[in-house]
C-alpha cells in the first residue's frame, strides 16, 4: 500500500483474557483479547481486524502523521482536529488490509461497511459533532462520558472510517480507476515523513487529496469534515455500482 517497510523488526505483543484493544508503537504493537476471540470464524475476523488495524499504525500515525502528534510535549495534552485520519483511516484500512490478504470476502467488506454505516446513522450524536470536533475534543469527551454522551457526540474512529470509504470511491471515479486512497497516503509518506520530517497539517491533508484526484475539495470537507452535515455515501456508492437500500443493505445496482 505504502511501498516501503520502515522497520527491521516488527514485534506483536498479544495478551489473551484481557478486554479487545492495542496500541501501537513505531515496531510493535501490544494487542488484548478475550480468549472467545479464537472460538468462532467471526471473532476471529475481528481478532484479525484489531491486528491489522494497530498495524497499518507503524505507517499510519507513527509515521504519516497530523502534525501534533509529534514531538510531543508530555506536560499537557496535545490537541488535534486530525484524529479522524489518524484513527479513522486506520478503521478503514484495516479492513482493506484484511480484504486484500483475502481474510475477508468483497461481501464482508461490504457487510462491515454496512454495519458501521447503520451506527452512524442511528447515533444522534453524529448530527452535533464535525469529524474535526470530535477529534479536537478527545481529550474532554471521548473517554469521560455521561448519560448524553449518545446525543451529543459521535466516534472520530467510525466517522473518519466512513469519510474514507466516500474519499476512496470519490479519486477512483475522478481518476477513472487511475488512483485510489492508498495514493493519497503514498504522498502524504514521501512529502511530509520523509522529505519534511514532519506530520502534516488539516488543509495539507485535504490538499493532498487534491492533488490526487485532480478535483477541488472544499465543498467535501466544509460538509463532512469541518461541518455537521449528515454523511451522504450514496452518490459514491453510485461509482462503484452499489445503491445504499431503505434498509441499509449494501448490493449490485
Amino acid at each position: 500500500m505504502i511501498g516501503e517497510i520502515p522497520y527491521d523488526r516488527y514485534v506483536f505483543m498479544m495478551a489473551q483474557g484481557v478486554d479487545g484493544g492495542g496500541l501501537e508503537h513505531s515496531n510493535s504493537t501490544f494487542l488484548g483479547f478475550p480468549g472467545g476471540y479464537l472460538d468462532s470464524e467471526n471473532t476471529i475476523r475481528q481478532l484479525l481486524g484489531l491486528v491489522g488495524h494497530e498495524f497499518f499504525h507503524a505507517w499510519n500515525v507513527k509515521r504519516i502523521r497530523p502534525i501534533e502528534l509529534g514531538p510531543f510535549d508530555y506536560s499537557r495534552e496535545n490537541y488535534t482536529r486530525s484524529l479522524w485520519v489518524a484513527e479513522g483511516l486506520t478503521v478503514y484500512y484495516d479492513k482493506q488490509i484484511r480484504r486484500r490478504a483475502g481474510y475477508l470476502s468483497p461481501e464482508g467488506f461490504l457487510s462491515e461497511l454496512n454495519g458501521e454505516l447503520f451506527q452512524y446513522l442511528f447515533q444522534p450524536g453524529h448530527l452535533r459533532q464535525s469529524p474535526e470536533e470530535a477529534s479536537f475534543d478527545a481529550w474532554i469527551k471521548s473517554y469521560h462520558t455521561h448519560e448524553e454522551t449518545y446525543n451529543t457526540t459521535f466516534s472520530y474512529y467510525a466517522s473518519g472510517n466512513l469519510i474514507g470509504a466516500m474519499l476512496d470511491l470519490d479519486i477512483i471515479a475522478a481518476t477513472d480507476g487511475e488512483k485510489t486512497l492508498d495514493d493519497v497516503m503514498r504522498l502524504l509518506w514521501t512529502e511530509y515523513y520523509r522529505r519534511q520530517d514532519r506530520g502534516f497539517t488539516p488543509a495539507e491533508f485535504q490538499s493532498a487529496c487534491e492533488m490526487v484526484a485532480g478535483r477541488d475539495y472544499d465543498a467535501f470537507f466544509d460538509r463532512y469534515v469541518r461541518g455537521r452535515t449528515e454523511l451522504d455515501p450514496a452518490p459514491f456508492l453510485d461509482h462503484a455500482g452499489l445503491r445504499l437500500m431503505r434498509d441499509l443493505t449494501w448490493v449490485s445496482a
